[in-house]
C-alpha cells in the first residue's frame, strides 16, 4: 500500500521524515504499521493511499474545523495539472480534490482554498 502524505505546512517533521506541502508517494514499506497510524493520526498531515490500494484502514476523516479543510485543499493545489484539474474559469474541480483528499469538500471551500494560495504565492 503506497502512502501519499501531503503536509500543511513546508518541512513538517513526523517519522523520521520532512513532508512536503506538496504531494509525495511513499513505499508501502517505508513506514512502519505503528508509524503509519501515527501519520493518519497527526493533524499537520493529510494521508492518502495511492489507487485505492487501502484495504485495511478507514477513509481519512473530514477534519472538523473549517480551517483544516481549506489548510488541506491549499496543500494540494500547487501540485495540480492546470491543464486537467482546474476548470474552464481557472479553479481547481472539486472532484480532483475530493478524490485526492478522500473526503466530501464544497465548491465554495475550493474556491476560498484556491484563493488563499494564490495569495501566499504573491507573498512569497
Amino acid at each position: 500500500m503506497s502512502l501519499i502524505i501531503i503536509s500543511k505546512r513546508e518541512g513538517f517533521r513526523r517519522c523520521g521524515e520532512a513532508h512536503s506541502a506538496k504531494e509525495t508517494i511513499w513505499p508501502a514499506d517505508h513506514f512502519s504499521e505503528e508509524q503509519v497510524k501515527a501519520l493518519e493520526a497527526e493533524p499537520m498531515l493529510v494521508v492518502g493511499y495511492l489507487d485505492g490500494e487501502d484495504d485495511t484502514s478507514e477513509a481519512p476523516k473530514r477534519p472538523e474545523k473549517d480551517e483544516d479543510v481549506i489548510a488541506a485543499i491549499v496543500a494540494i493545489v500547487g501540485g495540480l495539472d492546470e491543464e486537467k484539474d482546474f476548470t474552464a474559469t481557472g479553479t481547481p474541480k472539486v472532484a480532483v480534490v475530493e478524490k485526492l483528499l478522500k473526503y466530501n469538500v464544497s465548491g465554495k471551500e475550493v474556491m476560498d482554498a484556491f484563493a488563499q494560495y494564490e495569495n501566499s504565492k504573491g507573498n512569497d
